[in-house]
């Protein structure tokens, strides 16, 4: 079996038993179990839930560290194909299980050619990134030292582009991120008499049509900002006026000044509006994550390490960072770091499902080509051609 299908077999077991959040013991099972296989360390004081492994080089005079999320979502599959989903009402719909394997790829390229690297790489396989808290947990956990981290690098596979393509941004990669829930309390009544009520649906509807104005009325149009409001629950009989609604949704902005400001906004929209038709808004932020920031060298690093596994024509410089955010970004803050686009889309398609979709399925021959830049740029990086 060539590394190729081994990889891509990992990748479906992985697909089959997805699991939420920190819940993944299954998927550190089979991590742990493939990377004792190749003889690698397993850093057990930072491990479980997420495995974090070690290829010990010559020195640790520099130690770079590789990430992979390994959680899941909380969706139904509905893609018809063998390796589809056995845990209903959960997916890789985001592709963290190409994620894994791409990095096992690299461990396997890495491993076997230990005895030359100068220095050492670490496999961070990190759970609970779609709840932005993975990140977080890991670190307190002292995932940056012991050895001490020099550099990071990432990478989040991308259907626009092709599989045989990377996306690097010099600078802001992906945007930072403030997510909100509204909880807006009124007074409930019968239907057939809403004078008597304070209808929190009512007042709900009236905030979420002013905060859906912010974007483009309080900020420059030229700023990359985004607020969506995902959920909106109250009620539950046909002639009752409930007593609360509750509102979720998040902001999405490049820089952290942006965000803030909308942040505010939201909060002080809701709660004049609640107070004005009688009723009370609370307003709680959550799961806030900074932007992800790419260092300039290590991106320009990024762009020649991949033209070199790709082919130079198959490397594109971004010019503007997603609005999708990513807690890879509290690791760029440490250290200088690169966080890449991976190609994942069918040649043949003009378009393809897009991430945090039901039905939501990559071309697996990105495994390999993730897996190859992961470990050249790690190899380069150890052997001081990357600074």
């Amino acid at each position: 079996m060539s590394i190729q299908e081994e990889l891509i077999d990992i990748r479906r077991k992985i697909h089959m038993y997805p699991e939420i959040a920190f819940d993944t013991k299954r998927t550190d099972e089979l991590i742990t179990g493939y990377l004792k296989k190749l003889g690698i360390t397993i850093l057990e004081e930072v491990s479980y839930p997420g495995v974090v492994g070690i290829i010990k080089g010559r020195s640790e005079e520099r130690v770079i560290a590789i990430r992979a999320d390994t959680d899941a979502l909380p969706i139904r599959e509905e893609n018809d194909v063998s390796c589809r989903s056995r845990i209903d009402g959960a997916m890789h719909g985001c592709g963290h299980d190409i994620h894994i394997a791409c990095l096992l790829g690299a461990a396997k390229i890495l491993s076997e050619s230990r005895e030359e690297l100068p220095g050492s790489v670490k496999l961070v396989f990190q759970p609970a990134e779609e709840v932005l808290s993975g990140a977080a947990r890991l670190i307190e956990k002292g995932v940056m030292e012991h050895p001490h981290v020099d550099a990071f690098i990432g990478a989040h596979v991308w259907p626009d582009l092709k599989s045989g393509t990377i996306l690097v941004n010099k600078g802001s990669a992906f945007c930072a991120v403030n997510n909100f829930n509204i909880t807006v309390k009124g007074r409930g009544a019968h239907g057939a008499m809403p004078h008597k009520a304070v209808d929190p649906i009512f007042i709900g509807n009236r905030i979420a049509d002013s905060l859906y104005a912010l974007t483009g009325r309080k900020t420059d149009a030229l700023d990359t900002a985004v607020l969506s409001i995902c959920s909106f629950n109250s009620g539950s009989r046909n002639n009752i006026i409930p007593d609360d609604a509750v509102l979720k949704g998040t902001i999405r902005a490049e820089d952290i000044e942006t965000i803030n400001s909308i942040s505010l906004l939201v909060k002080d929209i809701s709660e004049k509006t609640a107070s004005a038709f009688g009723a009370v808004a609370d307003v709680e932020f959550i799961e806030f994550t900074p932007p992800v920031i790419n260092d300039i060298d290590m991106a320009q690093a990024m762009i020649i390490t991949g033209g070199k596994v790709l082919g130079s024509g198959n490397v594109f410089a971004g010019d503007k960072p997603s609005v999708v955010s990513e807690d890879f970004a509290l690791y760029s803050n440490m250290v200088p770091s690169v966080f890449f686009r991976l190609g994942c889309g069918f040649k043949d398609k003009k378009t393809n499902a897009p991430l945090h979709s039901s039905v939501f399925m990559p071309d697996e021959s990105c495994i390999i080509h993730g897996a190859s830049v992961f470990a050249r740029f790690a190899y380069d990086y150890l052997k001081g051609a990357i600074h």
